[in-house]
């Protein structure tokens, strides 16, 4: 609500803002945060766009494109590696028949298989 702000993510309840300023502080719009635990932000530009999004342009938050993901604040969206799609735009899994080894994706070994997306070693 207008007045409070809060340092993370979905968090279940708000702060107000410190006096002299509780009736001026203005709310990120929606899909932002501010990143920090910051009380005195000054500007929308330190309002950070949710993970699986990017700020391009500069003001809005749009949500990354396939195959690509951000991490919270991101100002854009990465691509996943090769063997690998996206997760709801926030992160990448490797593909069924191949595991995370290595920071890549590469492929199950002879006389191995891997039949889920997954990251597991």
């Amino acid at each position: 609500p207008d007045g409070t702000f809060s340092t993370s993510i979905g968090a279940s309840s708000c702060d107000r803002c410190p006096p002299p300023t509780s009736d001026l502080c203005s709310v990120c719009p929606a899909g932002k945060y501010v990143t920090r635990t910051l009380t005195g932000a000054v500007s929308i530009g330190q309002c950070a766009c949710l993970p699986g999004s990017t700020k391009e342009p500069a003001v809005f938050c749009l949500p990354c494109g396939q195959n690509t993901f951000s991490l919270a604040g991101a100002s854009e969206c990465s691509y996943c590696e090769a063997n690998s799609d996206s997760i709801d735009n926030m992160a990448c899994e490797c593909n069924a028949g191949f595991k995370w080894h290595e920071a890549s994706c590469t492929s199950c070994g002879v006389g191995t298989f891997k039949a889920e997306r997954g990251n597991d070693q």
